[in-house]
């Protein structure tokens, strides 16, 4: 594996102020898959599946991405290529994979913190009632949870960003993307926060 490339903390400012100028100089492309990826995101079939489809809508995005930035025509059905794209979606398994692990353990991090009887009416589709005692005692359990899935899942954001160019445009196996994205994070650390913000 080569080594991550270390920058300068600028560029996690840079990288967004790049993009929008990318935007900028072609928008309508880049707006109307966003708006197709909203649609399929919203629609009942897809939006239960959205984490983790969202990893091959992304790929496909990155891809009609290249596309434009190469001197192409960005397509809408450049969305589906990490379905189109030959060994794409096997690439891409881990990564969904990854994401899926991490929605199984918040959901279940998160149900071991409700009251059973709570989280039963929660699971028959009814709606919870909450006394006030009930919810003195909920928030300081959900606002520790909060705090330590929160950072996991900006690192987890992190590595998709940085490992699903590499699985689309370079063809890098996932679990070496994976790797490198992680590589490359704890190297530059102050760049990726910057860019965060």
């Amino acid at each position: 594996m080569p080594p991550a490339r270390r920058v300068a903390a600028a560029r996690g400012a840079a990288w967004v102020l790049e993009g929008i100028a990318a935007m900028r100089a072609r928008p309508w492309p880049y707006l109307q898959l966003c708006l197709w990826l909203g649609l399929f995101a919203v629609m009942p079939v897809v939006s239960r599946r959205a984490a983790i489809g969202g990893v091959f809508l992304q790929a496909g995005l990155v891809q009609a991405l290249h596309t434009q930035a190469s001197g192409g025509v960005m397509r809408v059905s450049q969305i589906f290529d990490a379905f189109r794209v030959p060994g794409a979606f096997l690439r891409l398994l881990p990564l969904a994979a990854l994401k899926l692990g991490f929605l199984m353990l918040a959901f279940s991090l998160l149900t071991a913190q409700l009251d059973p009887a709570l989280l039963a009416t929660i699971q028959a589709g009814g709606q919870p009632q909450v006394t006030p005692e009930q919810a003195q005692l909920l928030m300081p359990k959900l606002l520790r949870l909060a705090l330590l899935l929160l950072p996991m899942g900006i690192v987890l954001n992190w590595v998709t960003l940085l490992a699903v160019p590499q699985v689309m445009l370079d063809e890098v196996p996932g679990i070496t993307a994976i790797g490198r994205a992680l590589l490359a994070i704890t190297r530059n650390f102050a760049a990726m926060a910057l860019q965060l913000l």
